[in-house]
């Protein structure tokens, strides 16, 4: 009795003592992180006094926070939505993709151009700032008073006009509910309200903000995954992809190559505001590096998400004509991308997507509010306003300039209130927002190419050699489509559809002028010019000259590629249990393997060496059983992945005599698959021996490749097929092949998953070439597993579901619908 009692006292205290030790680890760590994160802060306050400002707002972005900021910006779903009607009524549905495609590739230039310039600048002023600080010191003062009215103008006319969108996307929700439409002044009232709310949202210190942002990207990309489903699912009726993007609609007396030139305007619009994370560079961690990756970062994912939304759209639209017939006079509705929504699932589910729209237009002038408060509040720093002193007052509770963005709330709320006196001034207005950030954006990399060009010193984020040329194609794309904003969009020309670009911007460049002949140019200097006197160093990674030979080590590359694996292994698992067996044998075996991932990811923090599971094996168990440890594990690990190399390599040739075979010849023999196996194998030797970092970004290039095939085959497999099972039958039917019993015949369908996944330890492999291994390659490894898990579960059982139960998969393959994109 005593014995169990001393044994019981013995194990509490065993267990408290482990659970102190775990709480002083935990805390110890969280310290280290606290210092690192100031640490990186008061560095950011340095270098922002280098560029002539003391850190006033709270630094309590991360550079995630900046992507979802600038990403909930720009908001695709919704600026697409609520451009759909024009873009279909000035040219139809060739147009519209062209358009984006086009608009996408030179607004990506444009963000490489001012992202160059955001690594150097990091000032809540951005594009403000910049354009002060790339000119001689005496023109600073009108180049920067130019350039930030015009932006200023851009950003609140956005505000605006996303307070409009969300206001009129309420009506159309209740319409769609069966109600009366709303009248003018209850939308008015609507959209000044929504604008209320986001002025509470936005007195949250930013750290705040920046997780609702973060919510809402997700929430974003969510909406159009949900849409593009459905659609695509749903549509009784699809157009081809010829008609997607070559069928035109006229709806004007213009020619088809002015419309085409109109047309990209909605594009322009669409993207507006993809500076934000420059205008939060003052409130990021890290700022020289994470505000231009955001800048790029939203280019790029709002080109993708959109085009894939776009197309959606488009796809659901089997006549174009037709539609904008049924859309159009008497029938017209609030919105055609509503329209679509009710032609594929009416009543009910088109409310639901329209809901979706409206949340997304709630986040979206949520974020645009903030980003124009701190342009506002630079513009007020440097007393480019009246009452800038007041204008600039930051609370220092919250760390925010609480007076702009009350500044801004009350302009936004006169704009809306202008549509009481005329919807077509404040259409107008609207209109030209996208007119005050083309300007703003075409100064800074004017001048950069220009004036600022051999002086300009390169920051962490740059384009070394092709930094010029991209600038200048820039400034030729900004210019002539700024022109293009002037031109007429119909034809006859009236008073109620004229175009009145031309005489909003020269109202307000005539009250701008009287302002800064009269009073600013008297007292306003420009941004803060750097110190001069004691000039801190340039930080590490900054270059002054077209010097690109230092360059970062990418990611460990993904070598799990899940896509042809579950390619190879399709066969097998249709022919062992069907479709039932297959998706369930992937959701368990995914889990699983999830779970080792996280054991994995945890040994190798503490022993991140090429090794991995072989040099971890000898390091886990007494010395004296070392050797045998490691040497049993490590013949195992070493045999797995030369057979693995082997796999890839036979499936290489496999899937190239497919193509041959599928091209009308006749099939490879074995000596030609062993030949081509062996001659791949001789390409990835060459390539292996490259330096770690190069091909390091050889894998990043294969790791988007890769996505971009599921999504491109998940599209095309939806679209193109003529039959689809249901989702019972996708998760319950089976197929006996085996003879076997339904149970065993789990046990062994679950196979095909673990060689799917076999080689998710590569990022260990690879530890002692990752900067940052302890870290980086724990994180590398479990997103790594999420995302082969989401991505791949979606893509099984969309495959799945796109085959009738009762093809086979090699009848599918041949079937003709796919034939002539294989």
């Amino acid at each position: 009795m005593i014995n169990v009692k001393s044994t019981i006292q013995s194990n509490v205290l065993d267990m408290f003592s482990g659970l102190f030790s775990f709480l002083t680890t935990k805390f110890r760590k969280s310290e280290k992180t606290i210092q690192q994160q100031q640490e990186e802060k008061d560095a950011d306050a340095r270098f922002l006094r280098q560029i002539g400002y003391t850190q006033e707002l709270y630094r309590g972005c991360s550079p995630f926070m900046s992507l979802s900021f600038c990403f909930t910006a720009v908001n695709v779903l919704t600026a697409i939505s609520l451009g759909f009607t024009y873009q279909m009524n000035r040219g139809g549905s060739g147009v519209a993709i062209w358009s984006w495609i086009i608009g996408s590739f030179f607004t990506i230039l444009i963000g490489f151009s001012l992202a160059e310039i955001c690594s150097v600048y990091p000032s809540a002023g951005s594009v403000y700032h910049w354009s002060g600080m790339l000119v001689p010191l005496r023109y600073a003062p009108l180049a920067s008073f130019t350039c930030g009215w015009f932006n200023f103008f851009g950003n609140v006319a956005g505000d605006a006009a996303f307070a409009s969108g969300f206001a009129t996307m309420v009506n159309t929700a209740v319409v769609l509910d069966g109600k009366s439409s709303l009248s003018t002044g209850e939308q008015v009232g609507i959209a000044i309200a929504i604008t209320f709310v986001w002025t509470l949202i936005n007195t949250l210190r930013i750290d705040k903000q920046g997780w609702i942002n973060n919510i809402a990207a997700f929430f974003q990309i969510s909406s159009v995954i949900i849409i593009v489903i459905v659609l695509l699912v749903m549509a009784p009726e699809r157009a081809t992809a010829t008609d997607v993007f070559t069928s035109t609609y006229k709806n004007t007396e213009f020619s088809f190559g002015y419309v085409y030139c109109i047309g990209i305007l909605s594009t322009l619009f669409i993207f507006s505001g993809y500076e934000a994370g420059a205008h939060l560079a003052e409130e990021t961690r890290g700022a020289t590096k994470a505000a231009p990756r955001s800048i790029v970062g939203t280019c790029v994912c709002s080109a993708i998400f959109g085009v894939v939304y776009l197309l959606a759209l488009l796809f659901v639209i089997p006549d174009v004509t037709t539609f904008m017939s049924a859309n159009s006079g008497d029938n017209e509705t609030i919105n055609l991308a509503v329209a679509v929504f009710q032609s594929v699932v009416p009543d009910g589910g088109a409310l639901s997507l329209t809901i979706l729209l409206i949340v997304n237009l709630h986040f979206a002038g949520t974020s645009s509010m903030t980003v124009t408060s701190r342009i506002g509040f630079a513009m007020a720093r440097d007393g480019i306003f009246p009452f800038s002193k007041q204008l600039r007052w930051v609370w220092e509770r919250q760390k925010i300039p609480l007076v702009n963005v009350i500044f801004v709330f009350t302009i936004d709320s006169l704009f809306l209130l202008l549509q009481l006196v005329s919807e077509t001034a404040f259409s107008s207005i609207i209109a030209v927002t996208t007119l005050g950030y083309q300007i703003s954006y075409l100064m800074p990399i004017l001048f950069r190419c220009t004036t600022a060009r051999h002086t300009f010193h390169l920051g962490d984020f740059n384009l070394g050699r092709f930094s010029i040329p991209v600038a200048i194609i820039s400034c030729i794309w900004l210019s002539i489509t700024s022109i293009l904003m002037f031109f007429p969009f119909e034809y006859p020309i009236t008073k109620d559809n004229m175009n009145y670009a031309i005489v909003i911007i020269g109202g307000v460049v005539l009250i701008a002028s009287i302002y800064w002949i009269f009073w600013a140019r008297h007292f306003f200097v420009g941004p803060k010019p750097p110190y001069i006197i004691d000039p801190m160093p340039l930080p590490p990674g900054h270059v002054t000259a077209e010097d690109v030979s230092t360059r970062p080590v990418p990611n460990p590359p993904i070598t799990v590629n899940v896509l042809t694996a579950i390619s190879l292994g399709f066969t097998n698992q249709m022919s062992t249990g069907g479709s039932g067996v297959a998706i369930w044998s992937w959701i368990i075996g995914s889990f699983f393997t999830i779970l080792i991932g996280f054991s994995l990811a945890e040994i190798c923090s503490v022993y991140p060496s090429a090794g991995s599971v072989y040099h971890w094996s000898g390091m886990l168990v007494p010395l004296r059983y070392a050797p045998l440890a490691s040497f049993t594990c490590g013949w195992f690990n070493f045999f797995g992945n030369v057979a693995g190399d082997a796999a890839f390599a036979s499936g290489f040739a496999t899937m190239v005599n497919a193509a041959v075979v599928l091209d009308g010849k006749s099939s490879l023999s074995t000596g030609e698959q062993v030949g081509i196996a062996i001659a791949i194998t001789f390409v990835w030797t060459l390539i292996n021996t490259l330096r770690i970092d190069k091909q390091g970004w050889i894998n990043n290039i294969a790791a988007f490749f890769q996505i971009s095939s599921i999504i491109t085959i998940v599209i095309v497999l939806l679209v193109m097929a003529p039959e689809r099972a249901t989702a019972k039958n996708v998760f319950t039917s089976t197929y006996d092949g085996t003879g076997f019993s339904f149970g065993y015949v789990y046990c062994i369908g679950i196979l095909s998953t673990l060689f799917i996944f076999s080689g998710y330890e590569a990022g260990a492999h690879l530890a002692e070439e990752t900067r940052g291994a302890t870290r980086a390659v724990n994180i590398y490894k479990i997103v790594h597993f999420l995302f082969i898990y989401i991505m791949n579960t979606n893509a099984q059982g969309i495959i799945q579901g796109s085959i009738n139960t009762e093809l086979s998969y090699i009848d599918y393959l041949q079937s003709k619908a796919l034939d002539r994109y294989l």
